[in-house]
């Protein structure tokens, strides 16, 4: 006799939970044309065949072309995949309640704006949660590069913790710190040819603008409050969360994002991702430290509330 897995009121409740805030994600994300500011320029690129993007963009594009499919349909289709790997990547029903204040920030920006960039970052997270572990990850990861080679950096952090760091244990095991602590000063360094990379990878209209200016105070306060957090995650040898990976490329991403803090357009579009991987950090610290403590389980969940609706209160989401 044929056995299916036991359906139970947890389940139940996720699904309606997707059924319900996925159609307003999608809502926002397909928000008014003449409010983006990038979609004009895909819909040049589509309509006149530019094929100025990187080669996937491109050859998803062509597709759509040959068969003659108008540009409407073939953001409906970008916007899709963005809603799927967001299904895929926060699978877990607490990691996806987890999400949803971030994906909401995000939807109108990272993800509804910069498509491109929304898509190969969402990619590269799906791989590097489904095949981090193993080998074949050294293969998969470059793909996301073929949609925006603005994931160069992402897949830069996320060989160097496969190779370099021993992720499943404490940070401040006197290898890993001092992994850590090269790769903050090797990012500083980095830092400052940062207008010669943006030039070299085709970004230079960006160099001497405001985009090369510093991040406000806000966005400083926010990237410490992260790092500070951060450290305490993985300063302890109870890290027991499978997405422990997840809590150490959280921590090099933070480091990146402070070490380009006057390169706003780096340091920006990098703490956005971050706030992809966040989730992952948040579940792991509940499980690590809240498991056997309600009170504290409590305290932390009203915070994180609090620090949500923070977020949300200082956007301006055009419905």
């Amino acid at each position: 006799m044929q056995r299916y897995p036991k359906v139970t009121k947890e389940h139940v409740l996720f699904t309606f939970v997707l059924l319900f805030v996925l159609p307003i994600l999608f809502y926002f994300l397909n928000f008014e044309r003449i409010f983006n500011l990038d979609y004009l320029n895909y819909k040049q690129n589509y309509d006149l065949n530019w094929k100025q993007f990187e080669y996937a963009y491109s050859l998803i594009e062509s597709a759509f072309q040959y068969y003659k499919v108008d540009f409407e349909m073939f953001w409906f289709f970008l916007l899709s995949i963005e809603i799927l790997m967001v299904v895929i990547l926060y699978n877990n029903r607490y990691l996806f309640v987890l999400a949803i204040p971030n994906l909401l920030y995000l939807s109108q920006g990272l993800l509804g704006t910069q498509v491109r960039f929304g898509v190969a970052v969402l990619f590269s997270l799906v791989i590097f949660k489904c095949f981090f572990r193993k080998n074949i990850y050294y293969l998969l990861a470059p793909i996301g590069i073929l949609f925006h080679n603005g994931v160069l950096v992402f897949v830069f952090l996320a060989f160097y913790l496969k190779i370099l760091l021993r992720h499943q244990h404490s940070v401040f095991l006197r290898r890993n710190f001092y992994w850590v602590l090269i790769s903050a000063l090797l990012f500083v360094s980095i830092s400052f040819l940062v207008g010669y990379i943006l030039s070299s990878l085709g970004y230079g209209y960006y160099v001497g603008t405001k985009y090369q200016e510093g991040r406000s105070m806000s966005a400083m306060l926010y990237l410490i409050c992260s790092l500070s957090f951060l450290l305490v995650s993985v300063s302890t040898r109870r890290l027991k969360s499978r997405y422990s990976e997840f809590v150490y490329l959280g921590l090099l991403m933070i480091i990146f994002s402070l070490a380009f803090n006057q390169s706003s357009v780096i340091s920006g579009r990098y703490s956005l991702v971050y706030m992809l991987i966040e989730p992952f950090v948040i579940y792991s610290f509940f499980i690590t430290y809240c498991t056997n403590n309600s009170r504290f389980y409590l305290s932390v969940f009203l915070i994180f509330l609090m620090f949500s609706c923070s977020k949300l209160f200082s956007l301006n989401l055009i419905f």
